[in-house]
């Protein structure tokens, strides 16, 4: 009988181990998985990103180690794929002093046909409400040709920024609209440089434009001198029909004499149709948007 005990009692024994070990087990491995990084976290995409700051302006955006700067002055910086073309950027931020009460009255006071293609979006409502720093912003579209765009419209330090992507095939060719997105996601706000000049800026607004001299810069825009008017800078092209048509120099305008049946300084057909002729097709550049 102490046998048959004996064996019963190692029957438990053995039993409490394979138990015992197999409790251990699950416990340890439940561990190790409790420790995995949770699934479906999205890697940041930008976190090794270069970094434009302008603390003239009060910002800084991030933008793609593949990607570069190609134009950077006083009033805008514009962004291109390193593999594109100079002068063709896909991305532009521009900016400049407030002017008026709200966003409508500034564009109102530029005039232009981006800014006229601006105050319809806000008129009619057709924009999307965005946040961009923080900030409430715009977003408005314009699929005319020949530059289609997506323009963000925000204003902060009593400055304007104009946050633009250029909708064409050679810019859909290099993913803009993603990188768009994405460059939006990091633009922020920043402590303004105390060092800005304003009365150089004060002096030039205080002087009229002159007969063919441009009104708008880096310091907003002045009124033309008297007897002139206000007009968008354009310039005749032909397309692949060979018809003529104007494009417009964007945020560029212009003082000049129309009116008086005379092709002034700083005219043309697209800028004074009263005053100059129209050219013939044969002697204009053909345009061509880059595939």
């Amino acid at each position: 009988m102490s046998q048959a005990f004996s064996k019963i009692w190692i029957a438990v024994i053995l039993s409490t181990f394979v138990v015992g070990g197999i409790l251990s087990w699950q416990y340890f491995e439940v561990k190790k998985e409790e420790v995995k990084a949770p699934e479906g976290v999205v890697k940041d995409e930008t976190a090794d990103w270069k970094i434009y700051r302008n603390e003239g302006y009060g910002f800084e955006v991030k933008y793609p180690k593949e990607w570069e700067i190609d134009r950077d002055v006083s009033f805008a910086v514009d962004f291109r794929h390193q593999d594109m073309e100079e002068n063709y950027a896909c991305i532009s931020i521009r900016f400049e002093k407030f002017l008026g009460s709200n966003i409508k009255k500034h564009l109102e006071v530029q005039d232009g046909q981006y800014a006229l293609s601006k105050i319809k979006c806000l008129e009619e409502e057709k924009f999307t409400l965005v946040n961009i720093g923080g900030i409430e912003a715009f977003e408005c579209e314009d699929l005319s040709d020949p530059f289609p765009n997506t323009a963000i419209l925000v204003s902060n330090n009593n400055f304007i920024y104009h946050i633009e992507k250029i909708d064409t095939q050679i810019c859909r060719n290099f993913d803009t609209e993603k990188i768009f997105k994405q460059i939006l996601s990091t633009f922020r706000f920043i402590e303004l440089e105390e060092t800005i000049e304003e009365t150089d800026c004060e002096k030039w607004r205080k002087e009229c434009a002159e007969e063919g001299d441009s009104r708008c810069g880096p310091c907003d825009c002045k009124s033309c001198c008297s007897g002139l008017v206000k007009r968008d800078v354009t310039y005749p092209y032909r397309n692949k029909n060979n018809e003529v048509f104007c494009l417009e120099e964007m945020t560029a305008y212009t003082c000049v004499k129309c009116g008086d049946k005379l092709c002034g300084k700083g005219e043309d057909w697209c800028i004074c149709p009263e005053d100059c002729s129209k050219p013939n097709p044969e002697d204009l550049q053909i345009f061509r948007i880059p595939e």
